[in-house]
């Protein structure tokens, strides 16, 4: 169960594992993006993390959101069918531990311009992905109850 916080500026200094996620989808890099984007639309999600194996016990080799589609699918000629996500994802990214802070994660987001960051074990596989959602839906929750009228 997860506690529920308040919110002041304690909330920076929790550690990611605090952040409620979604379900994370993992994907292997030679994944054909139509196979991504099925996963994606179907799964409700914004992003896939992307290994060598397509398995969590694999280190973590890029990401691929929605973002990716918008800048780089588009442009692509040909079948999505037939083009891999090694292709079109976002090679090594940026990722977090478990005990990444909620102000290190915002910062991240805020300084990169990203909107997703694995959260990887010590060996760099992926564990979930958090998100800009995620960090809103948090802080929001977090309100007190006579904030929000």
């Amino acid at each position: 169960m997860v506690r529920k916080l308040i919110f002041d500026t304690s909330i920076l200094q929790e550690p990611a594992s605090t952040i409620p996620s979604r379900k994370t989808l993992v994907h292997s890099q030679d994944t054909a993006v139509a196979t991504a984007l099925a996963t994606m639309h179907n799964d409700h999600c914004s992003s896939v993390i992307v290994t060598r194996t397509g398995r969590k016990d694999s280190p973590v080799v890029g990401i691929f959101t929605e973002r990716d589609v918008v800048a780089r699918v588009i442009d692509q000629p040909g079948e999505l069918a037939l083009l891999p996500l090694s292709d079109v994802m976002t090679p090594d990214p940026v990722v977090g531990t478990q005990e990444s802070t909620f102000a290190w994660l915002l910062h991240s987001m805020r300084i990169k311009g990203l909107r997703h960051i694995p959260i990887v074990d010590a060996d760099h596989h992926p564990l979930y992905v958090i998100s800009m959602r995620d960090i809103v839906t948090l802080l929001v929750d977090s309100f007190p109850p006579n904030a929000i009228e």
